[in-house]
């Protein structure tokens, strides 16, 4: 489990693909590391955050993510 207080840095990558990467210190063990997260994993924690918000979905909806300066987005399309 990350704790915000554990990291020292985070970047996204506005590159395609999307990825996060943050430098993060694990007490228990008293070294530092890089995580990385990529755009599958980016936009199921962004729909988990919907849910906890009570944000509704479509289950039917292309779901993609976007950046746009240094935000990043959860763009929904229903064709």
């Amino acid at each position: 489990m990350l704790k915000v207080e554990n990291i020292s840095e985070f970047n996204i990558s506005t590159q395609d693909p999307i990825f996060i990467s943050m430098k993060v210190f694990d007490a228990e063990k008293n070294r530092s590391g890089t995580v990385k997260y990529i755009n599958p994993e980016i936009a199921a924690a962004l729909m988990g955050y919907c849910m906890y918000l009570k944000i509704p979905l479509p289950k039917s909806g292309k779901k993609s993510l976007q950046v746009k300066g240094a935000e990043l987005y959860l763009n929904m399309r229903i064709d």
